[in-house]
């Protein structure tokens, strides 16, 4: 008996040896399989981190999220002359709000009410010349007070000269149908007007048919005029 239970005790030593064997080339195998998956993606990432970031500095309008919040400090290279962004001063702690230079503001259809302007989209009817958007332009939005900073140093295509329009302007743009010829992305956003109530309210447009007052720390879009 105890011979037999030897014979079988010597019979399974090699067979745990092999599978002892199997496993540690299994382990070997996936370790070898991780090294060509991390060597695949390290070169991917080489590959396409440049482009990434050279697509970032030449964003279109839709999407500077860079300035989410105008004021903040911000450059964009004199030689990156392929973005919208031309020239971007960064803001002083005491100073004005920066120059914002930007190209485009062209109406998305000329006609005998709206026709695209030396720059930005002008109303016929009125005389008012439209710009683009606040949120367009930074991806965010900003107070009634920012909205007049924004404007006070707006500059497209070269011009300068912009301001917020009064709430009386907003809504006869909007009789004009202004949204089938001024582009923006979020049409129906309530647009801050130059019409205030007392210290703490002002009216904000949105462009198509309605009008709410709002506190002036309230986050909401801005669209400028000139002249």
């Amino acid at each position: 008996m105890t011979g037999c239970v030897q014979l079988h005790n010597e019979r399974r030593a090699p067979e745990q040896a092999k599978g002892a064997m199997s496993r540690h080339d299994s382990l070997s195998v996936s370790l070898v399989e991780v090294l060509i998956v991390a060597g695949v993606l390290a070169v991917l990432a080489a590959a396409f981190f440049p482009v990434i970031a050279q697509t970032r500095s030449h964003t279109s309008r839709s999407g500077m999220s860079l300035l989410h919040q105008f004021g903040v400090a911000a450059s964009v290279s004199a030689e990156d002359q392929g973005g919208v962004f031309t020239y971007v001063l960064p803001p002083s702690a005491h100073g004005p709000s920066p120059m914002l230079s930007v190209q485009g503001g062209a109406c998305v259809t000329n006609d005998s009410i709206f026709t695209t302007d030396a720059a930005g989209c002008e109303d016929l009817k009125s005389g008012l010349t439209w710009g683009e958007s606040y949120t367009d332009i930074t991806g965010g939005h900003t107070t009634w007070k920012g909205a007049a900073d924004f404007c006070a140093n707006f500059v497209e295509n070269g011009i300068g000269g912009w301001r917020v329009p009064a709430l009386t302007e907003m809504q006869a743009a909007a009789t004009h149908n202004i949204t089938h010829y001024v582009y923006a992305t979020d049409w129906g956003a309530y647009r801050w007007s130059s019409t205030n109530r007392g210290k703490q309210y002002a009216y904000a447009n949105d462009l198509i048919s309605k009008t709410q007052l709002f506190t002036v720390d309230s986050g909401e879009e801005a669209t400028c005029v000139r002249p």
